[in-house]
């Protein structure tokens, strides 16, 4: 099946992305759009504009597609230069942000680790020597499309979304998480910061892929349910928890060690 590559047109990040891969690869125009208003082709990945948020972008259709990227913008309290990829999902009972409360996207480690290594090198390779290159933890709809769902991101702030250099580094992982790829080896992420320092370290140096991933903030908020949603929306499965050990309070991280095991999950203490 093919994958798809989504453009919000008002979203100028994504504009930025997506006129970028229309450079940097040999897309041709597409008169029959699979979910999208404009669309364009190659091979089996296809790259669509549309009129709607990616947060709010549920559609049944979905289905007819192996993932979804959505080419997005980030914003940060910080401000600081920001290269980011996570999947979608609320943790907790607050669905302000698009999606159903308690509900996560379907995730694929695959694509994130893929997506991941595409911006480090491409940060690398362009010389965006002071951004920051990262995974981030779960949050935000769209929760309900029924195929792995994958977000790559510019922040934090409109100097960054149009920067040409930053659409570069958007495009080149946006194409290599379309690919079809069984990265690593996948599991779901616990602990640090929103933006994951110590998980994104492993996924670049070590055979492993994260999809979901709870940072410590969330821990409060959310149970045991939730924490058996992230391995069960995870495509294919994952037998593997990997916990940023010093990026948890001592009480969180005993019941989640209790609660791994109780489901037969390995962990990887990080």
């Amino acid at each position: 099946m093919p994958s798809l590559i989504l453009a919000y047109k008002d979203d100028p990040a994504a504009v930025n992305g997506a006129e970028k891969l229309l450079c940097l690869y040999d897309f041709r125009r597409w008169e029959k759009p699979i979910l999208g208003l404009e669309s364009f082709r190659l091979g089996e990945v296809f790259l669509e504009y549309i009129d709607v948020e990616p947060i709010y972008f549920e559609d049944d259709r979905s289905r007819l597609v192996d993932s979804i990227i959505f080419l997005s913008r980030h914003s940060g309290r910080s401000m600081e230069p920001r290269l980011t990829v996570h999947v979608p999902g609320n943790l907790s009972g607050e669905a302000s942000m698009g999606g159903k409360p308690y509900e996560l996207g379907l995730a694929d480690p695959g694509r994130v680790k893929r997506a991941l290594q595409a911006l480090a090198g491409a940060a690398r390779e362009l010389r965006l020597e002071n951004w920051h290159v990262s995974m981030e933890g779960t949050h935000h709809g769209p929760t309900s499309l029924e195929c792995p769902v994958t977000f790559v991101e510019i922040g934090s702030s409109e100097d960054e979304w149009v920067n040409p250099k930053a659409g570069e580094a958007l495009a080149m992982a946006a194409w290599d998480a379309a690919q079809d790829c069984r990265e690593g080896r996948a599991g779901v992420g616990f602990g640090g910061d929103h933006y994951c320092s110590k998980l994104t370290e492993a996924v670049l140096s070590r055979g492993i892929a994260l999809g979901h991933i709870i940072p410590k903030y969330q821990f409060p908020k959310i149970n045991f349910d939730v924490i058996a949603s992230t391995f069960k929306r995870t495509k294919g499965g994952c037998p593997l928890g990997v916990i940023d050990w010093k990026g948890l309070k001592g009480w969180d991280r005993r019941l989640l060690t209790q609660l791994l095991e109780k489901m037969e999950i390995e962990i990887l203490k990080i």
